[in-house]
This record gives C-alpha cells, structure tokens and sequence, in this order.
C-alpha cells in the first residue's frame, strides 16, 4: 500500500532529479498534440498504451493490450480512411460515444490530420446532436449505439454538411449508403496505406506541420439552461495545460497505469485521462462501466486515476454503509482509525512532527482498517485528481486520514482546463492550490475569479459577442465563479457568481457550499436547494436507498421486508414508503445535521422528497453530473411552490417535509 508521505518522497526525488538535471519548464517553445503524440509512439513503441476488459464464452476475463506501437497504427488507418474521405485541415468531425479506446484512437486520428474533433456526449437528446451537428458543419460523424445510429438517420435531412456516418458498434440494422461501421472504416485506411505509398510517412510528417495555434477540438459547454457553446481549444491550449501540470504533480508516471472511467467528451478527462497519460507515456486502460469501477480498480492496480467530488462522494457513501454493517466492536475500531488518521493528518499538513505515540497508533490504524480500504482501490494509487467541482472538505478529511493522496485542481472547459492545481507537498484543504505555471489568476473587485495564459480558449464558435463578454481586453477570461487568494497565491473557490442567493430578507446564501454537505449524511443522495428570492432557504432531496435499507434491516427487519424494489416499483408506492414517519425521521436526522453547520438564516426549513435519482435522463443534471437548478425548479415547480404557500414562518428547529409521487 502506498500512503501519501510515501507520495511526497517520490515528489521530493524527482524534484530533486530535475533540478540535478538543471531541467526546467518551457512554455516559449509551443507544440502541437499530434507531435507529442508522435514522439511518445516513438519512445515507448513497445511498451502498453491501452486496456480493455473483454470476458470470453467461458468466462474468462483478460485486459487486452495495445502497445504504443500498435496504438500507432491503429491511429494511421483511420486518418487514412479519413484522407481517403477528402477530409481537409479544418474540418469538422463529430465523436459521440462514451469512455472506451476507440475514442481516444479516433481522437488521435482527427487531430493528427488538422481537423477538428467536435465533442457530442453520449446522452445528449437528438435537438442537442442537432444543433450542435449543424452549429460546427460536421462533415463526418463517428457514433457508438444504436440509438446514435437511429437518431442520425433520421437528422440527416435536416444536416445538410454531413457527408459520412460511421457506426462503431455493429447497429444490427440496415445501414444507408452515407453510414459505414468503424470495421469497414478502417478496412478503406488500411487499403489506402498497402495502395498508396508514403501514405503513412505524410500522415507522420503531418505532426511536424501543424500550427500549435491551430483549433484541435470544438467542446460544447454542457451548460445548465439552453443550448450550449462551443469552446474553441487549440493544440496548444491543450498541450501547454499537459506539460504545466505535469511540473506541479512532479511524480514521474513513465510505464505507471491510469483507469480512465469519466467522459472523455468532457475536456477534463481528455486533457487528464488521455493527453496528459500519453505525454507521460503511460497506459490506460479503461473501465467497464462507473458501477464495476472497484471491481476494475482492482484488476488493473492503477497508479493514478481522475475523478469528479461525486464519483468520491459514491465511493465514501459506498465505504460507509459497508461499515455501517459491522459489528458495534469493528465500528468503533473504525472510527477510532478514522480519528487517529485525523489527528496525523493535521500534524502532516502542518509540516509538523507528530507524537511518537500517535505514529505509533497510525500504523495500528493502517495495518487494522485503511490498507483493506485501500486494497479495494488496488492498493497502488499514488494520487486521486479532482476536478470538475469542489471537493468537500469532510470528504478530503477523510481520504486524508486513510491516506490517499487527492490533487485537487480549478478550471473550466474554456481553460482546457487546469488553471490551479494543489502542490502534492503542499495540500492543504478547501484550497485549489496556486495557479499552475504560465498561468495568472486574479480576483476581481466584485469577487470573480480572472484567468490569462496558454490554456485560454480561443472564444465560443461563431459567437463573437458572448467570446467579448467571456474575454476582456486584457486577455483575462471571466470564469463566472468567485474566489478568493490567501497569502501564498492558493485559491478557495467560493461559489458561482450567478449561484448566490439573496433571500427576500436581504440574506445571501451560497448553495452550492451547503450541498456539499450532502457527502457526510448517511441516507440523502443529493441535495438541490432553492430559495432565492424567498423567505428562506428549502431543498429538493432524494434518497440513498441503499443506506435506508441496510439501517431498516439493523434496526427494524420487519420494515426493511416491505420495502419496495425502488427499480421495479412504481413511483407512488416507492413515495408512500418514504412518507412512513420512520423513513421521513431518517431525512430529518441528515437535515438537522447539515442545518447544525450553517447560519440560522441559511439552515433549511423545508424539504421535498424526490422517490428517484436526479440524473441526465431526467434532465436534471449536466454529462459532468452538475445540478441544472433552473430546470429542477422547472421539473418540480409544484413542489417547490408548495413550500412556499403555507406556513411560511416556520421556527428555525422545525424542518417540513413532503413526500412526491413524481
């Protein structure tokens, strides 16, 4: 197992290293992602590049390997297939498929030619792929399911620059003339490199042509209200963000294993799961689906893995309601670990040298409880990265005191996406860390966080007047969020700009703190909260069935038996279930407990329960799983009204609560 003091030592080394070697970081020199894709291949030609898990008719499961060699090739014959197509530098070209290595292998192609990869999320609703299909002039579309099939057959009229379909999956249904499927695809590059000679030495010479300023990838904002807006990345927004976080993490990952499980459609994932992997000459392997992701942990024994605070969130609820089952004995052992790790954790981050006694109870602690937490996660991780939203500080206590090491990292789409990023000798928690190098950050007089340096996009497709607003004339893009910077230049992230809210009493309150909460209650899942503009603050939540059913089955076997199968269910039996006063006394418990944490004026005072998840298919959340406030407040309207229309002089200890059947 490896523990994160063990973590800084490796970073101590190879920062000692560097400096031996008189190494330093060059950001004058720019380059481009398919030169660095280029040299990798050529580097580490025999080494693994990718994984994926393929089980056989007898059950037999192996990781099936691609070396970078082989990675290599497979991305010739498809830019092969694609010249072969007249694709030209410049074009559009769509990919729409979730997480697996064929995006990353097409990913590859595209850029590898000057074109341009316009990323679709799998989920979206065919009014979202047309859009987003007719807003770039995709002339050609790579897509997954089925259902991506079924939907661009009948969009194609309405498309009129898509030339090409290609199915990577076999659709098991009739294809069109303008479809192929990805086998067939690649069959024409293969043809076109036998046929035509020195095709692969130009489509290798091609890395060494292209502009760094040139647009690689067009990633649409998923957005929480309307239609989104396409980012517009270059190689070197993209390139410049690998190598600047690379300097901060200061781990050396040549040879080391990254599992990728995140969208790659979300620029996150893609610059930290894909290019910045590649660039280290690392291999990835790639998970089967978010709900395998601990099976998959411990197949492969990752050494480093991206994530977002609610796939934490999952894994520590997930941890919980598995302690949650033990004996009264092994719990207090627990928690008595929990807190030891703790109390060593304060002393580490404080540069401090902690007791001998409480080193000595820490190994206990370790031997007894975290390295089989740990083995869960393969037992070899040397650092989590966290992005996409803040962490909550409970949570990263947590981890703490196990001994995980979490690099948690600022930015957004339109800063590809790094901008901050912890220093791994220097965690200190609720803070982002300091802007990563080549990078400024400032904060404005009314509190938003200002970015300028390389990794700034180069403005929103064919939206000049929102580009202007996005981007001062100084070059410093406007993020939206506000921030605040302490002494040594690391930044907290405080809240969104237009996610503050202002009761009718005058009162602010930031929401998206108080959800955070959410990740230390025991049987809420998610937690919107709404009120801006009212009396005070009340909350959309829904339940974490899970732990309801193993807390009934402890304490009231007889209950637990007449639960409903939240799957099977209908949605009014599974509500009538949760209005039962036991179930609602389990909410109000969490409640209480978030509400002991906050201003009296931002506790809250009334809630709804949800019998269902808030997920995409319910158009609730973003691909990157961020509440859409605006259409929650659309969705359950009625709900949300109807705490408002009565007994609105609620007592600060009371909380009201309702139950939907929606």
């Amino acid at each position: 197992m490896i523990f994160y003091e063990q973590v800084q030592a490796m970073v101590r080394k190879e920062i000692a290293a560097r400096e031996k070697r008189g190494e330093k970081l060059d950001l004058s020199t720019k380059v481009n992602l398919a030169k660095m894709f280029r040299e990798t291949v050529r580097r580490y030609a025999d080494k693994p590049a990718l994984k994926t898990r393929h089980v056989d008719g007898s059950g037999v499961v192996s990781w099936q390997t691609t070396t970078y060699a082989g990675f290599g090739t497979r991305v010739d014959e498809i830019a092969a297939a694609l010249l072969e197509h007249d694709v030209k530098p410049g074009d559009m070209i769509t990919l729409q498929a979730h997480t697996r290595e064929e995006w990353t292998i097409i990913d590859e192609a595209v850029i590898g030619i000057n074109a341009v990869l316009v990323c679709a999320y799998p989920s979206l609703a065919p009014a979202v792929v047309e859009y987003q299909l007719n807003d770039s002039g995709t002339i050609i579309a790579f897509v997954e399911t089925r259902h991506h099939v079924e939907t661009l057959m009948q969009l194609k009229e309405k498309v009129p620059t898509l030339r090409l379909a290609i199915a990577i999956d076999d659709p098991g249904i009739p294809l069109p003339p303008w479809f192929t499927t990805l086998d067939k695809f690649i069959q024409t590059g293969k043809h076109a490199l036998v046929t035509r000679q020195g095709l692969a030495e130009r489509i290798h010479a091609m890395a060494d042509t292209i502009d760094p300023e040139s647009l690689a990838t067009i990633v649409y904002t998923s957005g929480t209200t309307g239609m989104p807006k396409g980012a517009m990345l270059t190689h070197w927004n993209i390139a410049s963000n690998c190598l600047s976080t690379s300097w901060v993490s200061a781990l050396n990952m040549e040879g080391k294993s990254n599992l990728s499980f995140l969208p790659l459609s979300h620029i996150f994932e893609r610059m930290a799961g894909h290019f910045f992997p590649i660039m280290k000459g690392m291999c990835t392997a790639f998970a089967s689906d978010i709900e395998n992701l601990s099976r998959d942990l411990q197949e492969i024994k990752p050494q480093y893995l991206t994530g977002v605070p609610r796939v934490f969130e999952k894994i520590y609820a997930f941890a919980m309601l598995t302690i949650n089952e033990y004996s009264p004995a092994k719990k207090k052992i627990f928690y008595w670990a929990v807190d030891v790790g703790k109390q060593f954790d304060a002393f580490f981050r404080a540069n401090q040298k902690a007791p001998f006694g409480l080193f000595i109870k820490l190994q206990l602690a370790r031997n007894l409880v975290f390295k089989k937490i740990l083995a869960k996660t393969g037992g070899e991780i040397l650092c989590f990265i966290s992005g996409g939203a803040s962490l909550p500080q409970e949570l990263a206590r947590f981890y703490g005191a196990i001994g995980l090491t979490i690099l948690e990292g600022y930015g957004l789409t339109e800063t590809s996406p790094v901008t901050n990023m912890n220093d791994p000798l220097d965690v200190q928690y609720g803070l982002v860390g300091p802007a990563i190098p080549g990078t400024e950050v400032k904060i404005a007089e009314d509190g938003e966080i200002l970015v300028r340096g390389p990794q700034v996009f180069k403005g929103y497709w064919k939206k000049p007047e929102q580009t202007k607003e996005a981007i001062d004339a100084d070059g410093f893009f406007h993020t939206g969020d506000l921030g605040e910077i302490d002494g040594k230049g690391r930044l907290k992230i405080v809240g969104r700009k237009k996610e503050i809210f202002v009761l009718s009493t005058g009162k602010k309150v930031p929401p998206i703190s108080i959800e955070e909460l959410v990740a230390t209650t025991r049987f809420i899942q998610q937690l919107v909260l709404q009120g801006d503009g009212r009396k005070f603050i009340s909350a959309v939540l829904t339940p974490n069935f899970d732990a309801i059913k193993a807390h009934l089955n402890r304490e009231a076997p007889a209950m637990a038996a007449s639960m409903p199968d939240v799957k099977a269910a209908k949605q009014d039996e599974v509500a009538a279930f949760l209005a039962r006063p036991e179930v609602v006394a389990l909410f109000q418990s969490d409640v209480d407990a978030i509400n002991a944490k906050v201003d009296p004026f931002a506790q809250i005072k009334k809630f709804v329960v949800l019998p269902h998840e808030l997920t995409e298919d319910t158009g609730d959340v973003t691909p990157s799983l961020k509440f859409k406030r605006n259409k929650i407040l659309e969705h359950y309207k009625d709900l949300i009204d109807g705490m408002y229309e009565k007994d609105t002089s609620v007592e600060l200890s009371k909380v009201n609560v309702q139950i939907s059947g929606q």
